[in-house]
């Protein structure tokens, strides 16, 4: 018996080897090309960030007690994912005149003519934080920023003073050092570099996310930030610091005397390829106002709205233009399936509107996306399809060439799966080299990123684990197709293949 195993494996190893070859290969192909559609669909994420599911523009100026309620029915009604209000004002002629060197109050200004979109949003998280001293103490929040060392500056309070203190953010307690101004507080902190860093960080961007949820920002990574390893820091310095402290320029404007904004990359991409800028003037036929551009973010529409667009604080909105002289506007974030059901319920307000969905924005994105789709998820499965007639092939091949001998070891009673049991070996000896290499590749890629100042790419590892079970699936399968070779095995057959 010993003697028939040894033939089987020695004739064999060739095939063997080449199975193990091809499942190395489709094991690190297939799950890269799964993380392609990732990394398109994290990409048209940044792109179309602030582009809302369902945008509604109202033609009457902004009153938060009529729109508040409307949107918060809505919310009852359907799973939301985040919703934006506020005030509009379509800027039809129009010119953006953005200075060149900040450092000079006389430099030259270069002038952009175009049609533009100022919104105006009112934000609608609470701007309270709690510190703990002697005891527990709700500040108001003036303003956040980032120069040094983070500060944020709260409201007096005859409960603070001078010295050391706690953030509180959920459980946790984040050490800072309270110093007082002329008619506030600043709370201090500086950064440690490690991971003690991370609860401040995570303070940051709940209290944000209170007013804007990052996913919805628009703002890309800063390619510009220095990454040394894969640490929650290094994700938070490299993807979350810019948009965190963009908005919150928006939301706790620094200098009430310029109107505080976000522009779009379009507008500001005409003239600085970096779209970066920090002092412009926003002129029109009626307005005339000094703007601070705290950043640039991603606003693509194809039709229907307007891409020149900036971002403000509803309260320097109406600082700058007159009520009168604006509309209204809702942004939804949702699933498209609740669009239509959103639209009827918000036309039974009896309220002038335009709605437009996201479809009619940007129409050629979802004919992009169905298209990507389908190329990856055909390109896919024939990848499985071949790993499976390879196998079956094999199985087929091994069952006609050892017939003979796979006859001789059933009529002494070892019904034994031979081919399955091998090529489960195959595929876990696979999993491991496969997964090794994808490893190392992808860390070697992120350094290379990184040494450039480029994000890392993050490898999502459940794709791998989905195109393992499929490995295993098919092992299954021919699993039960040798099952019945097997079975169909019998003395009758013997030397059929001579």
């Amino acid at each position: 018996m010993i003697a028939i195993y040894y033939k089987l494996a020695n004739s064999y190893k060739f095939g063997f080897l080449e199975m193990f070859a091809c499942c190395i290969i489709l094991l690190i192909i297939l799950p890269i090309i799964i993380s392609v559609k990732d990394y398109y669909e994290h990409y048209s994420d940044i792109r179309l960030g602030f582009l809302p599911d369902l945008a509604i523009q109202i033609s009457e100026p902004y009153n938060e007690h009529r729109i508040s309620p409307i949107v918060e029915s809505i919310k009852s009604k359907y799973s939301i994912n985040f919703s934006l209000q506020g005030a509009m004002k379509n800027l039809t002629d129009s010119n953006f005149k953005v200075q060149q060197d900040v450092m000079n109050d006389e430099s030259f200004f270069e002038t952009i003519h175009k049609k533009m979109v100022l919104l105006g949003i009112d934000f609608q998280g609470s701007p309270l934080i709690q510190v703990l001293q002697d005891h527990k103490v709700s500040c108001e929040v003036k303003q956040l920023g980032e120069f040094g060392h983070w500060y944020i500056d709260v409201y007096n309070t005859a409960q603070l003073k001078t010295g050391n203190a706690y953030i509180i953010d959920g459980n946790n307690r984040i050490n800072v050092r309270i110093f007082k101004r002329k008619d506030y507080y600043r709370i201090r902190y500086d950064e440690t570099g490690n991971d003690d860093d991370i609860p401040f960080f995570d303070f940051l961007n709940h209290f944000i996310s209170r007013f804007q949820k990052t996913a919805y920002s628009g703002i890309d990574a800063d390619r510009f930030s220095s990454v040394k390893s894969d640490t929650k820091i290094d994700y938070f310095n490299t993807h979350l610091k810019r948009q965190l402290l963009a908005y919150a320029g928006l939301i706790f404007p620094p200098h009430p005397q310029y109107l505080s904004t976000i522009v779009s990359s379009n507008l500001l991409h005409s003239i600085n390829k970096y779209d970066y800028i920090t002092m412009a003037n926003l002129s029109s036929k009626r307005y005339n106002i000094p703007i601070i551009a705290h950043d640039a973010f991603y606003f693509l529409p194809e039709q229907k709205l307007n891409n020149n667009l900036l971002l403000s604080n509803i309260k320097q909105f109406h600082e700058f233009i007159q009520d009168s002289d604006s509309q209204s506007f809702i942004y939804i974030y949702c699933e498209s399936s609740y669009i239509d059901d959103i639209i009827k319920d918000i036309k039974k307000e009896n309220i002038q509107a335009t709605f437009l969905s996201r479809k009619q924005i940007v129409p050629s994105y979802f004919t992009e996306k169905g298209i990507v789709i389908i190329c990856i998820s055909t390109l896919y499965f024939l990848l499985i399809l071949l790993c499976f007639c390879i196998s079956f092939i094999k199985l087929i091949k091994f069952y006609s060439v050892f017939q003979d001998d796979l006859t001789l070891l059933k009529l002494y009673g070892y019904n034994f799966s031979i081919f399955s049991v091998s090529v489960i070996i195959i595929v876990l000896s696979s999993n491991i080299v496969s997964a090794f290499i994808l490893n190392l590749f992808f860390n070697w890629n992120n350094q290379l990123l990184n040494t450039f100042y480029y994000p890392s790419i993050i490898f999502n590892w459940t794709n791998y684990l989905y195109t393992t079970l499929i490995f295993y699936s098919v092992v299954g399968f021919n699993y039960l197709c040798e099952l019945y070779l097997l079975n169909n095995i019998s003395y009758a057959s013997r030397g059929k293949n001579q």
